[in-house]
């Protein structure tokens, strides 16, 4: 509930204070996901090999080699998160129907390379695929940090891990609750009129960039 409530509060700030605290973030994020992939491959001892990394299926699901082969693309649900989110925020954008789809782009381009990077190095320092996943922590990727950097250097990273989550978080909430907005604008939500919500304003009004 806290975390929702101080979600709820970063949320409701100006769109510019909104702008600096993305600048500051978007760099963390990006530096802590490269810090924590080198520091794993260089503390974590035993490497897997390549040839398991990209060669070995484990079929954890019982349903064959091409079932578990295609259910593992769930894992880019992780990494590949809230890149649509500027679509929802396009009406407080300047030159939205040129930087709305330029942040879109980008987006995907570093989530999609960081996050490669990210499964990879994972799949590297799992160096025992049975012992992570049954982890007394409960949690594989906290076990994969607790091997490589101990209780100290785990700690540390898994810091960053929880910091990117939680910011994760508000991007995903900023983005719904504009969305919501919208609809309850355009009276497209149940109980719409009791969403307070200024007027649309008249079409001639509007900025032909906004998308």
């Amino acid at each position: 509930m806290a975390v929702l409530i101080i979600t709820g509060i970063i949320c409701s700030l100006t769109t510019r204070n909104l702008h600096k605290i993305i600048l500051w973030f978007a760099p963390i994020n990006v530096v802590a996901s490269i810090s924590i992939c080198i520091a794993l491959l260089v503390l974590t001892p035993n490497l897997q090999p390549a040839s398991w990394v990209f060669g070995h299926f484990t079929d954890g699901s019982g349903w064959g080699t091409p079932f578990s082969f295609f259910l593992s693309f769930l894992s880019v649900a992780w990494v590949m998160t809230d890149y649509d989110g500027t679509t929802h925020m396009s009406e407080e954008t300047h030159d939205a129907a040129i930087r709305g789809p330029q942040a879109i782009r980008w987006a995907v381009t570093i989530s999609g390379l960081v996050g490669w990077m990210i499964t990879v190095t994972l799949c590297f320092c799992t160096t025992d695929l049975d012992a992570v996943i049954n982890s007394p922590t409960g949690m594989p990727a906290a076990q994969i940090f607790l091997n490589a950097g101990g209780k100290t250097g785990g700690t540390i990273m898994w810091f960053f891990v929880i910091l990117v989550q939680f910011f994760t978080g508000c991007s995903a909430m900023l983005a719904d609750t504009r969305m919501a907005f919208a609809f309850a604008r355009d009276n497209a939500l149940p109980f719409s009129t009791y969403v307070p919500s200024p007027p649309l304003p008249p079409p001639s009004s509007r900025s032909e960039s906004v998308v």
